[in-house]
């Protein structure tokens, strides 16, 4: 009877052991999405801003002699970046993705190691918090960094921003 009693308090343990540590990642992954989704709005926020002084990102790819770029990260920001380069001169070659999520007129959708094959000046990495998971041979920017740089370096009147990077 003390065994079953003790084999009994041993499976309860084990099995609130896992449910803390299943809430525990369940907490982290949250408070990840949470810092993401606090990112994105930071940087469209300040993307809004340099569209109401009429700015528009593809003078920062001028100002930076990048014309041919490839896009990675199908998401909003993706489709954003995608309406605001269409009609410039800046040459959206490919985007890096998944076929199935992602589908536009004349835009060839490319695994990242298939960038080898393609004449591209720059990535324009569209994930917030992602990282790079296979290294290449083109320059990769994250699109938060260009629109930080487009508003830091004063480009058309708009007002310097040094303190985000502290």
């Amino acid at each position: 009877m003390i065994i079953l009693i003790i084999s009994i308090l041993i499976v309860i343990i084990l099995c609130a052991g896992y449910i803390i540590k299943f809430l525990l990642r369940k907490a982290k992954q949250i408070k990840l999405q949470q810092h993401k989704d606090n990112r994105t709005a930071f940087l469209l926020s300040h993307w809004i801003f340099i569209k109401q002084r009429n700015g528009n990102l593809s003078k920062y790819f001028q100002e930076h002699n990048y014309q041919n770029i490839a896009i990675k990260g199908i998401n909003e920001i993706c489709y954003r970046l995608i309406d605001e380069l269409i009609d410039s001169d800046i040459n959206i070659v490919c985007i890096i993705g998944n076929k199935k999520q992602f589908s536009y007129p004349n835009i060839d959708v490319i695994s990242l190691e298939e960038c080898k094959k393609y004449e591209i000046d720059i990535v324009v990495d569209c994930d917030i918090l992602a990282e790079p998971k296979v290294k290449i041979n083109n320059p990769i920017i994250n699109v938060e960094d260009i629109v930080f740089d487009y508003m830091d370096g004063g480009l058309y009147g708009l007002p310097s921003y040094e303190w985000r990077k502290k």
